[in-house]
């Protein structure tokens, strides 16, 4: 294959996918449940598998895997992939150890070239070399990771993008350059999204997070109207007209105030399409950066990840502060804060292991003091908001939960800036309830905000 990048965009290029796919030597499954190995290599099938440079162990030493072998570790990876059933959202570390197959440096190294090569030709050819030439580095970049993310199919899935590249407009690029990590969840990879944004548009930091954020905010508001109108519609399809209330109630902790509404209890009149679309808004998941400032530990993989993520090393992200202080939080409670120990000679002793051992297997958010889910907590609380909002109004409701976590002191520190009392419901709304139940525990929350 023909080079068709020079040295200095391939570096631009490589580091930009880098930041995002971190490399791991062995099989593992993504969220999608995509067999995958080095630096987000999906392989579609055995053979292609088997065509990879692969290694194995034999009598302590590195040797080629065979192609038995290969194939033999694939069909494990199906076999994994069978037995945990839609329960894929596993790290990477999970699956170390689950075959004996590995792909040395050099072999992703080399590996990682070849797809960037590839990528780069196929999506030069859907848009022309004029179109093509017109783009900077970071702009070729921002579309190749686009195209790494979501398969191999080129610009196919986002005719949007490929006519903003041909007209070389780099706002419309950026705004036609947002997706989704799992679309059924409506999870997104917030940080390469806020990346491939200002390098599309070239906007300063701060500027393009904050078109971005608007843009996010408004597409949440536009997919809730969709699936609204799709839900009237089902509605008006079925036999009785009735509201379909066969989704499953979040799990009720035992030491819950028993009068407290469950979400099924509160949505079981006709006039309750709205309040489960605002229930859905207030409750959208957390991106991973996120869900690491709200846990009480890490494990050492979530830590790298934690020290990888763009609000760790932008000084200028909102979440900066937070993620340094978070990490500096988990050094010092693992190795201790105190000064180092020194020797005879005024060396410093090497620690032999930390105070407290690092923990094996990620966690997931919970309250303060219950344990309890984080998530069943946030739901409860939506709830309540949804409740308020059939006595008044959705707005006024939204507007008051807004209010009151703006002003609410114990909530200061959160890692976003005040909410507009909008009335509006979003990811920014969403992100500030999460924060505020970690911080009271849904109780304190309800008693301390809702009154």
């Amino acid at each position: 294959m023909p080079n068709t990048l020079s040295d200095q965009s391939y570096d631009v290029i490589a580091d930009h996918l880098s930041v995002s796919e971190e490399e791991i030597r062995w099989p593992y499954l993504d969220t999608k449940g995509h067999i995958t190995i080095g630096i987000g290599f999906k392989i579609d099938n055995g053979d292609a598998f088997a065509a990879l440079d692969l290694t194995t162990e034999k009598d302590g030493k590195v040797v080629p895997a065979t192609d038995n072998e290969k194939r033999a570790a694939y069909r494990r990876m199906e076999e994994i992939r069978e037995e945990m059933g839609g329960d894929l959202n596993k790290k990477a570390n999970f699956y170390d150890g689950k075959t004996s197959i590995f792909m040395s440096p050099d072999a992703i190294d080399k590996k990682f070239h070849n797809e960037i090569q590839t990528r780069t030709e196929k999506i030069r050819k859907e848009i022309g070399d004029k179109a093509w030439n017109k783009l900077n580095d970071t702009q070729k970049a921002a579309v190749i990771d686009i195209d790494y993310t979501n398969g191999d199919g080129g610009l196919k899935g986002f005719p949007e993008l490929k006519k903003a590249i041909i007209k070389g407009d780099g706002k419309a690029m950026a705004d036609q350059s947002t997706f989704y990590t799992n679309k059924e969840k409506g999870e997104r990879h917030l940080e390469r999204l806020q990346r491939n944004y200002k390098s599309l548009s070239g906007l300063e930091p701060e500027a393009s997070d904050k078109a971005l954020a608007e843009l996010l905010e408004k597409q949440a508001i536009e997919r809730q109207k969709t699936e609204d109108k799709k839900e009237i519609a089902e509605e008006a399809q079925s036999p009785d007209g009735a509201l379909d209330t066969s989704h499953e109630p979040m799990p009720k902790d035992e030491a819950d105030d028993e009068t407290a509404p469950t979400e099924t209890e509160a949505l079981t009149t006709e006039e309750d399409s709205d309040l489960r679309k605002l229930i859905g808004t207030l409750t959208q998941s957390v991106d991973t950066v996120d869900e690491a400032l709200l846990k009480d530990d890490l494990t050492e993989a979530e830590l790298k990840a934690l020290m990888k993520s763009e609000p760790y090393r932008r000084s200028s992200d909102l979440r900066h502060k937070q993620t340094q202080n978070r990490v500096k939080r988990w050094f010092d409670d693992h190795w201790g804060a105190e000064p180092a120990r020194v020797d005879a000679t005024g060396r410093i002793a090497p620690e032999e292991k930390p105070r407290i051992p690092f923990p094996l297997s990620p966690e997931r958010p919970t309250e303060p003091m219950t344990r309890r889910p984080l998530n069943a907590g946030v739901h409860q609380v939506a709830g309540q908001v949804a409740d308020r909002a059939r006595l008044t109004t959705p707005f006024e409701a939204v507007k008051n939960l807004q209010s009151s976590l703006n002003s609410h002191t114990d909530v200061a520190a959160r890692p976003f800036p005040p909410l507009k009392e909008d009335g509006v419901p979003g990811p920014k709304t969403s992100r500030a309830l999460t924060f505020a139940t970690k911080r009271l525990g849904s109780r304190g929350l309800l008693s301390s905000l809702l009154g």
